[in-house]
């Protein structure tokens, strides 16, 4: 669902929500503050949003062709029950992530 529309306590406008039929809602605001989502852990970047994909080899090589910034290494051993982690920053500092299944 795309709506668009001044919210009503000031953050911003809201130009996307998505609506799915569980309860996982995700909201998306447009502001003109420089700012980005990512935080710190033990003084390490760390993502907000996170997401599942199927070929890392291929991910990682989209990634790498679009010159986004890479945090670690895309190649690494898989870590945490088996899994492939690749952590990216989008053009505006937000730390992303990446893992398989």
């Amino acid at each position: 669902m795309n709506v668009k529309g001044a919210d009503s306590d000031g953050y911003g406008e809201e130009v996307h929500q998505s609506r799915t039929n569980d309860p996982t809602h995700i909201f998306l605001w447009q502001t003109t503050d420089a700012t980005a989502s990512t935080f710190t852990v033990h003084g390490e970047p760390f993502p907000v949003i996170g997401f599942q994909v199927v070929d890392m080899d291929e991910f990682c090589r989209k990634i790498a062709e679009s010159g986004v910034s890479v945090h670690g290494d895309p190649q690494a051993a898989p870590v945490e029950e088996g899994r492939r982690f690749l952590k990216f920053f989008d053009p505006d500092g937000n730390m992303l992530v990446a893992h398989t299944a």
